[in-house]
This record gives structure tokens, sequence and C-alpha cells, in this order.
């Protein structure tokens, strides 16, 4: 899904639909906020706790004006474990050991795809 929100980005997309790359299909907004729901409830609902663990292991987490509260005891476990579930992976990845043993299988799964 792309959402233009310029001239230019719709202009791009015009231009990429003319030239037979993309398919272009315009969708309500009701549609849109159904196809992102996993995301925004990720994003929203998981908020919190992905900054709590944030600042528990870097230190430093944004600040939101008190948008979110970072008590630990005001967590859902589900959060916690997806959470925990992100920044597990985000470490692995920032390895440079792990990301080289990685790196070849991710390349491998990509290509046969692409096939």
């Amino acid at each position: 899904m792309i959402v233009s929100r310029t001239e230019r980005g719709e202009q791009l997309l015009k231009a990429a639909e003319s030239k037979g790359i993309i398919k272009l299909c315009p969708i309500s907004p009701k549609e849109v906020i159904k196809a992102q729901q996993g995301n925004i409830r990720f994003k929203k609902k998981n908020l919190a706790m992905r900054l709590f663990l944030l600042k528990l292991i870097t230190g430093e987490s944004p600040y939101f004006n008190n948008v979110v509260s970072l008590d630990k005891n005001n967590f859902d476990p589900v959060d916690k474990l997806r959470a925990l579930l992100l920044y597990t992976r985000y470490l692995l990845m920032s390895n440079k050991t792990t990301q080289k043993l990685i790196e070849p299988v991710l390349k491998r799964l990509l290509k046969s795809r692409m096939k």
C-alpha cells in the first residue's frame, strides 16, 4: 500500500503507473485503517514497553511529555513479550558476527522469492 501525501508524490506514482511499473487502485480511508490495524496496534499499544526496554538497554529514551507511562508495573505480559522480541532482534542484527551469519541466508531467501 502506498499513500501519496504531496503533489510530487502523486506525480511520481502516476508516472510509475503510466510506465506499467505499478498499478494504482483508490481505496477508502476505512480500508487504509483496516489494512494497517496490526501496524497501528503494534506502534501504539506497545510503545510504552518498547520505550521502557530502550531505556533499560541503552540508558536513553525519547521523552514524550508524559504521553506514555514508563512504569513497568503497568505493562501487559503480551506487550512485554512483543517488545522483548523486537529488541532482541534489533540487538542480534546490530552485532557484526550475527549479521555475517544471517545475511547469506536472507539473500538466498530473497533470491528464491524473486524467481
